[in-house]
């Protein structure tokens, strides 16, 4: 890795990194004299996003900070760190790096659950350390899918059925109207390194069983499947926008408070 070719990420200007960058426009152009810490995981979707970045925010770079997270879960998991590690010098971007332990997963809670507790745990504990503003993400319109069709899995009715939303408290997801398709053109064009993460076609994880199971065979079968189910994705977020709306001006308007914390709308 010490050797391995790193491409200038201000060189990357094409038809497709141009829409991302408008749609960078709309989410965080008025985000730029704010701190981001970029969660990296060293896969081809997080490097994308850091080079995107990069790019993006060409001056003002010393306002990106990469943070990466070795759960350890596989033999080969230090590869991943130690790619990250690297690139980031290479960069010139500070880096943070957490090395957590399998043994400390609760006996009741799955390894994913436990993985992006601890993950979020961390990269909230390093904004607070940098004064950061925001967290970013690397999540894809196949990942808003995957969600999806997990939260349908588990039952979580109206809101699990809107996915993840592209900004939720801290948390910026600026990739995720982008097909992996779409951003692995990109990768390619500019051959851009990223590392393979092994446990990737693990089914016993719930979301590479959706993905690998359900979602690609059926892609075969329907081009437009990610669009469609991402799409749908967007309409329940907009009912769940109007039933917050419904539910915390109009009725808190319209109503009078019960001691027992009811409300009585009034006709």
């Amino acid at each position: 890795m010490e050797n391995y070719f790193i491409p200038d990420p201000l060189k990357i200007n094409d038809p497709f990194s141009d829409n991302i960058f408008r749609h960078f426009d709309k989410v965080i152009k008025d985000k730029k004299n704010h701190r981001f810490i970029l969660s990296i995981s060293g896969g081809s979707d997080s490097i994308l996003l850091l080079f995107l970045f990069i790019k993006y925010f060409k001056d003002n770079k010393d306002r990106l900070i990469i943070c990466h997270i070795n759960h350890h879960l596989r033999p080969d998991s230090d590869i991943d760190q130690s790619f990250v590690s690297i690139l980031g010098k290479k960069l010139n971007i500070q880096t943070y790096i957490k090395n957590l332990n399998p043994n400390d997963i609760p006996k009741n809670e799955s390894i994913e659950a436990w993985a992006r507790e601890s993950r979020y745990s961390y990269l909230n504990k390093i904004m607070a350390k940098t004064s950061s503003n925001w967290i970013v993400t690397a999540h894809h319109a196949n990942d808003q899918a995957e969600s999806i069709l997990m939260n349908i899995s588990e039952k979580t009715g109206l809101f699990g059925l809107g996915g993840m939303k592209e900004i939720n408290n801290k948390i910026i997801r600026p990739l995720l109207p982008f097909s992996k398709n779409y951003l692995m053109r990109i990768i390619e064009k500019y051959s851009i390194p990223y590392v393979i993460d092994s446990s990737n076609n693990n089914i016993n994880y719930k979301r590479n069983f959706i993905r690998n199971i359900i979602i690609n065979p059926w892609q075969k079968n329907n081009l437009n499947l990610i669009d469609a189910i991402t799409k749908s994705g967007k309409n329940f977020q907009e009912w769940q926008e109007s039933i917050l709306y419904f539910t915390k001006d109009f009725i808190a308007k319209n109503s009078l408070e019960n001691k027992d914390g009811s409300f009585i709308i009034r006709k």
